[in-house]
Parts: C-alpha cells; structure tokens; sequence
C-alpha cells in the first residue's frame, strides 16, 4: 500500500512486492512489483479488508504491510487485529491514530501537549459568510479527515487555498 518512493527501495533490497493501489496509480505497473491487488474505492472498507486479507493469508508467510494513506491507515488500526493474523506491521495504538487524522482531534492533542501548531479555525462549509469566521486572507483549508466525499470533490488533494473570501465561496 504505497507509492514509488517506498516501493523501489524495498523491492532494491529483494524483497518481493505486491501493491495494493488504486487502479491506475503507476506502482501497480512497476517493474518492481511482482503481485497486484486493486484498492477499489467503490468497495465498503468490510470488502477491502477481506481482499487484502486474502492476498496475506495466501502467501507462503506472513508478508510486511507497508502503508501510506489516511484512508489504509485507518483501516488497518480499526481491524489490527484481524490484519494481524495475515500480515506483520506496525501501527501506533488506536486512540492515538484517531487523534492524529482527525484535524479537531490533534488540535486538542497539540493543546494538551503545549505543541506549537499554526492557528486553526473549524467551520462547516456552508457558513454564511466568510467574514464571520474572522481569517485573515489568503488561507489553507484542509477536511477535518480525508473521507471520499472529499476525493470525490477535489481529488486527492490533501489541502485546498482560498486567496480570498470570494475564492472561499467559490468553494
């Protein structure tokens, strides 16, 4: 479950790589990959999570998952357990996962931990006007998680700016 950057140095080490990637994503038809499992995003994450299940279990040992995305981490912290019986990996304890892809939730991580992070403003997008919201101009807008209404909308992109407060609306 990566991208190239991570798929090429492991598979240069020899170790044998499956990717589990949306189709089209260009690991798939590396050199370096030697098995394929399509990530169908129209699948419920139950039917992903069996999928993947699956593939480790059909292997000869327990494979090494390797994963990137907020969506593939969630998933694996929400069935660890399950995953467990398939692959070896490592993922930080649940609660802490959550809080950390959540933008509220690490928000009140930061607070209660005095880390410094930028000012943030939580607001649903269909707030009357920008103006109300008190920002001051340009600014970064991120989802408070990466569901798929918003790939759906905007692609997976991670953030979107808003040089404006017309720009806002536009949004």
């Amino acid at each position: 479950m990566g991208d190239m950057g991570l798929l090429r140095p492991i598979a240069m080490a020899g170790i044998p790589c499956a990717v589990v990637a949306r189709p089209g994503v260009p690991s798939l038809y590396s050199r370096f990959t030697q098995a394929q499992l399509h990530w169908d995003c129209t699948q419920l994450p139950e039917q992903r999570l069996e999928a993947l299940v699956r593939f480790g279990e059909a292997q000869s040992e327990r494979p090494v998952l390797f994963y990137e995305e907020d969506e593939q981490i969630l998933l694996i912290s929400r069935h660890r357990e399950r995953l467990a019986q398939a692959f070896r990996f490592v993922i930080a304890e649940a609660p802490l996962v959550e809080d950390l892809l959540d933008k509220a939730r690490f928000a009140a991580l930061a607070k209660r931990h005095g880390m410094p992070v930028p000012p943030g403003v939580q607001f649903h997008p269909t707030t009357p006007e920008p103006a109300e919201l008190g920002l001051d101009f340009p600014i970064i807008i991120k989802p408070l998680t990466r569901h798929r209404q918003w790939n759906e909308t905007f692609g997976l992109r991670k953030a979107l700016a808003a040089e404006s407060p017309d720009a806002l609306r536009q949004l």
